[in-house]
């Protein structure tokens, strides 16, 4: 959905994979799972925050549990978005968002 949108999404399997291809490509959005093998969303995030190379990335976290929601933006989360509540569209919509406000 993102790539049909315009978007060059690239994907990774876990929070230590995402680390790694950031290292070659800096991204200009994180969009993040809360739960993932290796490295979980909120251990990612809390990286990504810590890193001054990457802290000031918008970090849009996604989630099936509200509590889950509220604690990634309390952890520096830009936004945290259930999975069942949006559609692949709206879920482009909001990366447009946070590309158009960091920009």
């Amino acid at each position: 959905v993102l790539a049909a949108e315009g978007f060059r999404p690239i994907a990774a399997g876990n929070g230590q994979e995402a680390i790694a291809l950031m290292r070659l490509d800096t991204p200009n959005l994180i969009l993040c799972d809360v739960h993932m093998p290796v490295m979980d969303g909120i251990s990612f995030l809390e990286f990504v925050r810590n890193d001054p190379r990457y802290s000031a990335i918008p970090v849009v976290m996604i989630t099936n549990v509200q509590e889950e929601v509220d604690n990634a933006v309390r952890h520096g989360a830009n936004e945290g978005i259930l999975k069942s509540s949006l559609t692949p569209k709206e879920v482009a919509q909001v990366v447009r968002q946070h590309l158009t406000s960091a920009a």
